[in-house]
C-alpha cells in the first residue's frame, strides 16, 4: 500500500468527489479513480458506496479514514522533521494544549516572547490527557493539568488560582474568599470540560458535599455573563470581566489552584529547543500570573 494512494483516499473522502479531489492533489481524474480501485482490491473491501451525488464512505471506509489520516499526518511530520534536521527548513514544534490554555497562555506567549527560527504551532487536546499526543507522536510538547507519566520529561510551568465569580448584587461581593463548603449552597455556573470544573467538583465530592449546577456552558465569558446577570456563581480561572468579583476558594489544604505541566520526549531531536521554550514559558507565566491575589485586594473590582 503506497502512502501517496492513502493520501488520495483521504482527499476523496474529504472532498466528496473524485473530480474535486483530483484538483486538490493535482492528479488526473481517471488516474485517481484507477488508484482507488487498486487500493480497494489490495484491502479486499469497498471504501465507497455506489450511487449518484456526493461519494459516501462505506462502513469499511469510515474505519479506514482515521487510520489513513494518521498515516498521512505522520508522513508529513516525518518530512518536516527530516528537513529541519538537515537545515533545509525551520524546525516545527507542535504544542498540544486545552483550547483555553492555547488562547490565554500559549498564543500571547508566542507573540510576546518567542523570536527564533523555530515554528511553533498549537493543537487542541483534552486538559488532563493531552500528554498522550506526545506519547503517540502527534505533538512535541504537551500542556496538561494532570501530571504526565514518568517516561516523559516534565516541568510544572504554572499554577493558576481558581475563582468563584460573583456579581455586585451578590452577598459575597465584598469578600476576598469563599470556603469550599459554601459552594454547596448557591447555583453554580460551570464549564464541564474546564480545568476549574475538574478540580472544584471532585474537591466538593471529596468532602462529602452536594452542589447545584444551574448552568453548564462552553464559553468562559458566557459563564461570567450569567453570573453578572445574577444567575449564580461562576467557577473559572479566567480573567474577570463584567464587573465581577473573583473570590479565592479555600479548600481543606489551602487556596484551590490548577497546575499546568509541560511534558516532552527525552529523545526528541529538538529537546534543547523544547527545554528552552518550557523555561521561557514558565518565566512568562510567573511574570503574568504569579500575583493573582492582587485581583482580590479589598475594595478593588476588575472589569
Amino acid at each position: 500500500m503506497e502512502l501517496r494512494v492513502v493520501h488520495y483516499f483521504v482527499a476523496i473522502a474529504e472532498c466528496g468527489s473524485v473530480s474535486e479531489a483530483a484538483r486538490v492533489v493535482k492528479v488526473g481524474q481517471p488516474s485517481l479513480s484507477r488508484q482507488m480501485h487498486l487500493l480497494e482490491r489490495e484491502l479486499h473491501v469497498k471504501l465507497f458506496l455506489p450511487g449518484p451525488g456526493r461519494l459516501r464512505l462505506s462502513a469499511a471506509g469510515w474505519q479506514f479514514l482515521p487510520i489513513a489520516r494518521d498515516l498521512v499526518s505522520r508522513s508529513e511530520r516525518a518530512l518536516i522533521t527530516m528537513r529541519a534536521l538537515s537545515g533545509e527548513s525551520p524546525a516545527r514544534i507542535t504544542i498540544a494544549a486545552p483550547s483555553t490554555t492555547i488562547s490565554d497562555v500559549v498564543a500571547p506567549f508566542l507573540v510576546e516572547r518567542v523570536n527564533s527560527d523555530t515554528v511553533f504551532i498549537a493543537r487542541e487536546e483534552a486538559p488532563d490527557i493531552g500528554y498522550r499526543a506526545v506519547l503517540e507522536g502527534r505533538a512535541d510538547i504537551s500542556l496538561t493539568i494532570r501530571r504526565p507519566p514518568d517516561e516523559l520529561l516534565q516541568r510544572e510551568v504554572a499554577r493558576f488560582r481558581l475563582f468563584a465569580y460573583v456579581a455586585k448584587s451578590h452577598p459575597w461581593f465584598l469578600r476576598r474568599s469563599v470556603r469550599l463548603d459554601e459552594l454547596s449552597g448557591p447555583p453554580l455556573i460551570v464549564i464541564p470540560d474546564s480545568s476549574s470544573f475538574r478540580v472544584v467538583v471532585p474537591a466538593l465530592e471529596q468532602i462529602g458535599l452536594g452542589f447545584h449546577i444551574a448552568f453548564e456552558v462552553s464559553v468562559p465569558k458566557i459563564a461570567q455573563a450569567l453570573a453578572g446577570a445574577g444567575h449564580g456563581v461562576a467557577i473559572l480561572s479566567d480573567d474577570p470581566c463584567f464587573g465581577l468579583r473573583p473570590l479565592d476558594i479555600e479548600g481543606p489544604d489551602g487556596i484551590l489552584s490548577v497546575p499546568l505541566f509541560a511534558s516532552w520526549d527525552a529523545t526528541h531531536y529538538a529537546r534543547d529547543t523544547i527545554a528552552r521554550f518550557v523555561d521561557d514559558l514558565a518565566e512568562y507565566c510567573a511574570a503574568n500570573w504569579a500575583k493573582p491575589a492582587l485581583l482580590n485586594e479589598p475594595g478593588r473590582v476588575n472589569s
